[in-house]
């Protein structure tokens, strides 16, 4: 809802402006065409500053119609996170949150919520690319793979006991994995590749998904603690980061929509 009243507030700020323009570039023109060419210039400039006036007004009425849509869209998150009533119930939610970016992302739609499974853990050891950021794990050997980053040309440092959110399939392989770090005054998830399972460079579906993901695990956790401070706190993160996530993808539908339709102009995404 901070998001709502932002981008509110900016919009004014915007509309206020806009129309205080108008009104005093209206004013200085017709002042001089009333000198030029008389009465009738003045008023044919009034009558365009009134259309200018209902356009601005026609803008912000839509975007008004739109905010209220958003609010009500943000306000359906919050209802539906709010009524997870059990830990089975929130990690439900967060197979199916995964599913529907991994379908969109992927184009895959063969991996259901009854193929995956949701877990956090520990690693004792990381790498960090200096280059991309991206984590890589290779397992106990380190010496092995300080070797294997150094020949491949790769500057790293190195982290321990870094936590990390993952999905694996059936068979107990990781198939996903990230780990949260602070950017830019901004908790982000970065990828984090293991080399025991990802012997192909993959595309990490958590790590495009925000921290929804993260932030749905916390909040079932303390859940499944009973600490209710801790359970109101996670709660509102949570709602808050699902809500980032639905807004992240509609903007993305409406930018595919706009390139379908103008191929030449539109912007390249993945």
């Amino acid at each position: 809802m901070n998001i709502i009243e932002k981008i509110k507030e900016k919009f004014k700020e915007i509309f206020n402006k806009t129309k205080k323009k108008v009104a005093i570039g209206g004013t200085v023109v017709a002042l001089g065409l009333t000198t030029a060419y008389g009465a009738k210039k003045e008023a044919d400039m009034a009558n365009n500053n009134v259309k200018v006036e209902q356009g601005i007004d026609k803008i912000e009425n839509n975007f008004k119609r739109e905010m209220k849509v958003k609010e009500n869209e943000l306000q359906t998150v919050e209802n539906q996170i709010k009524a997870l009533e059990t830990p089975e119930d929130i990690l439900k939610y967060l197979k199916n949150l995964y599913i529907e970016k991994y379908e969109k992302i992927m184009g895959d739609t063969d991996l259901t919520t009854a193929d995956i499974a949701l877990y956090y853990t520990y690693l004792e050891k990381v790498y960090v690319n200096n280059k991309t950021g991206e984590m890589i794990q290779y397992g106990g050997n380190y010496k092995k793979v300080e070797r294997k980053l150094e020949n491949e040309g790769i500057t790293y440092k190195t982290e321990d006991n870094v936590k990390v959110y993952q999905v694996k399939d059936t068979e107990g392989k990781v198939i996903d994995c990230v780990a949260l770090q602070d950017k830019e005054k901004e908790t982000v998830p970065v990828k984090v590749t293991m080399n025991d399972q990802f012997n192909q460079p993959y595309t990490s579906v958590l790590a495009k998904m925000g921290t929804a993901i993260p932030d749905g695990m916390d909040y079932r956790e303390y859940m499944q603690k009973g600490n209710e401070n801790d359970i109101a706190i996670s709660l509102k993160q949570f709602i808050e980061s699902v809500q980032e996530l639905k807004n992240a993808n509609e903007s993305q539908n409406l930018t595919e929509e706009k390139t379908e339709k103008n191929p030449e102009g539109g912007f390249q995404h993945e």
